[in-house]
């Protein structure tokens, strides 16, 4: 059976798409061939290369043509004055109509040819990239017998005015989709409400491979360097990074905080002058695109999000290397963080109280390692690749 993983993606951010992709591909039944197909720019691109070089039962391919986001991102991303961004989007829209009827044109034929069963569409959030919906459409017009559409975070509220519209084509979407899946039971409770599907959509957790052998905990001496507590992300003001800077002044003990992710420039220079306050040093490591040698330095990591967050890949990774873990009761983070067990929920966009969970973990050791510990069992309990991948081919099997 052929089936094809879809993702788009602009700008170089880390992505939970990408190293969902990345397991799936890498786990699933080898008697099957597997096609990946990203825009043309995508920033991964490279990495699925490296990743599957020389594999017969993956091939890799990219559009040959670029997307209308991939050009607007082009065309404004040295470009701060709203209007000049708001000309220039205006100016470029009527594009968007003769460029989705040639893609999709393109994408019905590119299935076709390659005999594709299953559509696998895994889009960021909602409604996302076009590629995402554009592959849909055209699958359903090449009678792809299988499309499935990931949809990995929280739908925006779109303005009053196109409402109408967002609703007709989310429900329309969805009449052409075999199934819409999503990655928590919380973000699946959202795309009902926020995105007018008429049914709930399908909740398959993430899962990741781990690291073998590894029991990652400190006890942490006077004689030992201080308690890194980390962020790994994109750097964006919904990821509550700030939150978490000013949550430095409630930690009593030396530590020390640790960015690892590139994201928004002004929200960055934003970070470091408040970072500049802090009696801690906080440590901009930037984008890294292999985390482990950072992960094995951890003591604690901590995920702040104040919108838009409905998983947490982080949370997970950090788990596997039984690192303690934070988070805020936002979205699905609290599905993957049993609060007091393998870490803290606290609540979001509270500074005073995730500084005070972070000091109970800074000034306790012991209180890390066990919950370390109690976050390795439950990340191979529920959230590993083999039960991810074969939760999405005991679906894929269902509808065959």
């Amino acid at each position: 059976m052929n089936l094809c993983f879809v993702t788009q993606e602009i700008d170089k951010v880390p992505s939970g798409v990408v190293s969902v992709i990345n397991q799936l591909t890498s786990k699933w039944n080898e008697n099957d061939q597997l096609f990946i197909l990203t825009n043309k720019n995508h920033w991964a691109y490279e990495t699925f290369k490296d990743n599957f070089y020389n594999n017969p039962h993956i091939i890799l391919e990219s559009l040959p043509f670029i997307l209308p986001s991939e050009r607007y991102f082009n065309l404004t991303k040295n470009i701060r004055n709203i209007y000049l961004l708001l000309f220039i989007k205006i100016l470029i829209r009527p594009l968007r109509w003769l460029e989705m009827i040639v893609a999709i044109i393109w994408l019905k034929g590119w299935l076709k040819d390659r005999s594709i069963y299953s559509v696998i569409s895994h889009n960021g959030g909602w409604p996302g990239g076009e590629l995402n919906r554009w592959i849909i459409w055209s699958s359903w017009l090449s009678k792809t017998p299988c499309r499935y559409l990931v949809i990995h975070n929280l739908p925006w509220t779109p303005p009053f005015f196109i409402k109408p519209f967002e609703f007709i084509r989310n429900r329309l979407i969805e009449s052409i989709s075999t199934k819409i899946i999503t990655v928590s039971k919380s973000c699946a409770d959202s795309l009902k409400i926020g995105a007018n599907f008429k049914n709930v959509p399908n909740v398959i957790y993430n899962g990741i491979s781990y690291p073998n052998n590894i029991i990652k905990f400190k006890n942490n001496t006077q004689d030992e360097r201080i308690v890194r507590i980390a962020f790994v992300g994109e750097l964006h003001p919904r990821k509550g990074v700030d939150v978490l800077i000013n949550s430095l002044e409630y930690i009593k003990k030396p530590c020390e905080l640790i960015l690892v992710g590139s994201g928004n420039s002004e929200y960055e220079d934003e970070l470091l002058l408040l970072s500049e306050k802090q009696q801690w040093r906080t440590k901009f490591v930037g984008f890294v695109s292999d985390m482990e040698k950072y992960y094995m330095t951890f003591d604690v990591v901590v995920l702040p999000s104040i919108e838009l967050e409905s998983f947490g890949m982080t949370l997970i990774e950090a788990m596997s290397y039984s690192i303690p873990v934070v988070c805020s009761d936002f979205g699905g983070m609290k599905e993957v963080v049993k609060d007091k067990l393998n870490g803290y929920v606290v609540l979001a966009n509270n500074s005073f109280l995730l500084g005070k969970r972070l000091d109970n973990l800074v000034s306790n050791p012991d209180l890390r390692r066990r919950m370390g510990v109690a976050g390795k069992e439950r990340m191979l309990e529920k959230f590993t690749a083999d039960i991810m991948v074969y939760n999405y081919q005991r679906l894929c099997n269902a509808d065959l």
